[in-house]
C-alpha cells in the first residue's frame, strides 16, 4: 500500500541535509550520541516552531500523542524533555546557526526582484535591492535565565535582523544579548554594491557608513537629536512630496568625521501619517524618490519592518 509523506516531511524535504550533516562533522554534534542525533534535534525544534509550543514539557506532550509516527517524522523513537535540555546545553549552536544562514541564501536565491518594479519605485534609479535592517528584544524572565544581562526592561536576547523588503526574505541574522548596542553590529552584515539599506534612529555608527558608502551601496538613516552636523549648504526642496529642507552636511563631531568626511544630504521631510517632522540623512544624491519609502512602505506591499518586528 502506498503511503504518502506527513506534511511535516514534505516541508523538511527542502532542508539542505546534505550541507547540514557537514556542518554536524565539522563541529562534532554526533561525537558520543547513541541515538538523539543532531538532524533528530533539528526536526524537533522545527516542530516546536511550526506548532507554537511553550516549553519543553509541552514539547514533550505533543509528541508523545504523535509517538507511533516519530520514526516516519524522522525525530527518532522517543523524545524526552531530559534528553532535549541536555541536546540544547551542550550541542555546538555554530551548527543551526550556519544551516539557517543557507536555507537564507537559497530562498533568496529562488524568489527574483523585478528590476522594472525597483526603478518605477525608484523614479528610474538603478536599485539592486531594499533591504531594511532593526533589532526585536525577546524578554527573559531574570529567575529563570539567571545568564542574561539585567537591563532597565529585565533580561533578554535580541534579533538582529537584514531583511529584504521585496522579496520578504531575512538575508541574515544575529542573535545577540540584551545589552548589546544595535550601532555595534553595523559592521557584521553584509552589504552588497547598488542595494539600499534603511537603518532605524539608533543605528549611526559613521565607519560602518563609511563601508557602505565604499562598496558602492547607498544608506538611509535617522540622526539622533543631539547628533552634530554642519550645513555645508542648502539644496532646492521638491515641491510636493512632503520635504520641507534638502541640505549638504558633514559630520561635526571630530571622531564621526574622521570615520566618514564625505558630505552627507540631510533631508526633513513631514509625515503627514505621523503627523511628525522626521530627519533623514543619507549617501544618495541623484534621487528623489518619495521619503515615505525610506520608512521601508512600497505602496502598502511591505509595512514598516521596524514596527513588525518588534511584536516578535
Amino acid at each position: 500500500m502506498r503511503q504518502i509523506p506527513y506534511v511535516f516531511n514534505q516541508l523538511c524535504q527542502y532542508l539542505d541535509r546534505d550541507y547540514f550533516e557537514y556542518l554536524v562533522k565539522k563541529y562534532g554534534g554526533n561525537k558520543y550520541v547513541k541515538s538523539f542525533t543532531c538532524w533528530n534535534h533539528l526536526l524537533v525544534m522545527l516542530w516546536a516552531q511550526l506548532t507554537s509550543r511553550a516549553s519543553l514539557r509541552d514539547i514533550e506532550m505533543s509528541l508523545l500523542a504523535h509517538s507511533d509516527k516519530l520514526y516516519r517524522l524522522g525525530m527518532g523513537k522517543s523524545v524526552a524533555r531530559s534528553t532535549l535540555a541536555e541536546a540544547n546545553s551542550k550541542r555546538d549552536v555554530a551548527i543551526y546557526r550556519e544551516m539557517a544562514h543557507r536555507m537564507m541564501e537559497r530562498a533568496s536565491s529562488s524568489v527574483r526582484t523585478c528590476k522594472s518594479e525597483l526603478r518605477r519605485i525608484f523614479d528610474g534609479t538603478q536599485v539592486a535591492g531594499f533591504f531594511a535592517i532593526d533589532s526585536s528584544t525577546v524578554h527573559l524572565d531574570l529567575g529563570r535565565f539567571p545568564w542574561s544581562v539585567p537591563q532597565r526592561n529585565g533580561g533578554g536576547i535580541k534579533l538582529r535582523t537584514l531583511y529584504d523588503i521585496f522579496k520578504r526574505i531575512p538575508a541574515m541574522c544575529l542573535v545577540t544579548g540584551n545589552e548589546e548596542r544595535d550601532q555595534f553590529f553595523m559592521e557584521y552584515y553584509r552589504y552588497r554594491e547598488g542595494c539600499l539599506y534603511v537603518f532605524d534612529k539608533a543605528y549611526i555608527k559613521t565607519c560602518a557608513l563609511a563601508k557602505i558608502n565604499g562598496c558602492g551601496a547607498w544608506f538611509v538613516a535617522r540622526p539622533r537629536k543631539r547628533m552634530r552636523l554642519n550645513e555645508v549648504y542648502s539644496r532646492e526642496p521638491i515641491v510636493g512630496r512632503g520635504i520641507m529642507s534638502d541640505k549638504v552636511v558633514v559630520f561635526g563631531n571630530s571622531v564621526a568625521k574622521a570615520a566618514y568626511s564625505v558630505p552627507l544630504r540631510m533631508v526633513d521631510y513631514y509625515c503627514s501619517e505621523k503627523n511628525e517632522l522626521l530627519r533623514f540623512i543619507t549617501n544618495k544624491w541623484n534621487w528623489t524618490p518619495e521619503p515615505s519609502l525610506w520608512l521601508t512602505k512600497n505602496d502598502g506591499k511591505s509595512s514598516c519592518f521596524s514596527n513588525g518586528s518588534s511584536s516578535t
